[in-house]
């Protein structure tokens, strides 16, 4: 494999088994890396109820800056509006600018962009478990989380999120390989509880 085709988006690595987990709510913070909690409760000591996009650029934590990510919602897509030093690193691509999603099936945009839409539409945060092959031969396993944010009337909705690597990849040239498996899915309560419906699975 060439070097070009292994750092293509860290979302070619959707190549999703289809026996995918989806949880609840409940008793969930217990099954997930204490980094997304720990980054929950950052993000909501960053105002009184939803934090602004403001004050969470003005606010960085240097304990998840390099971990985090920033998406705008731009015709129905969202897009990368900032993304930290590690996972330009861990993703071997800087997607700034650029789709969230990109080379993906209509039916996984689609999956991924409701489940954003629903942070967004019921205040809370969205977890998602991922694992990938490196070039050295191991797995890497994460944890997404996704939040959403306030913004000023008449700009485009907003998302932060943050990604929590289980393991390290020894060197910049561990490149991801093309694949990819999705563990399970899940709300995360953020103070106004969680929609009733699971989130929606993502598959090709």
């Amino acid at each position: 494999m060439t070097f070009a085709k292994a750092i293509r988006s860290p979302f070619d690595f959707f190549k999703l088994r289809q026996s995918v987990e989806v949880t609840s709510s409940e008793a969930v913070e217990a099954d997930w890396s204490p980094e997304c909690l720990a980054f929950r409760d950052f993000w909501s000591r960053l105002g009184a109820g939803m934090p602004t996009s403001e004050a969470f650029l003005d606010t960085p934590s240097p304990r998840f800056a390099a971990f985090v990510f920033i998406l705008e919602i731009l015709d129905g897509a969202p897009v990368v509006r900032l993304q930290g030093t590690q996972l330009e690193q861990t993703w071997a691509r800087d997607l700034t600018g650029g789709d969230f999603f990109p080379g993906r099936s209509s039916r996984f945009r689609a999956a991924g962009t409701a489940n954003m839409m629903t942070v967004l539409s019921h205040p809370c945060g969205h977890l998602a478990r991922s694992s990938y092959a490196t070039s050295k031969g191991r797995k890497i396993t994460s944890d997404w989380i996704f939040l959403p944010v306030a913004v000023r009337e008449g700009r485009p909705q907003r998302i932060v999120g943050a990604v929590f690597q289980h393991g390290r990849r020894g060197t910049f040239s561990e490149v991801g390989l093309h694949h990819f498996e999705l563990h399970k899915l899940a709300w995360l309560d953020a103070g106004w509880g969680v929609p009733a419906t699971p989130p929606v699975p993502l598959a090709e």
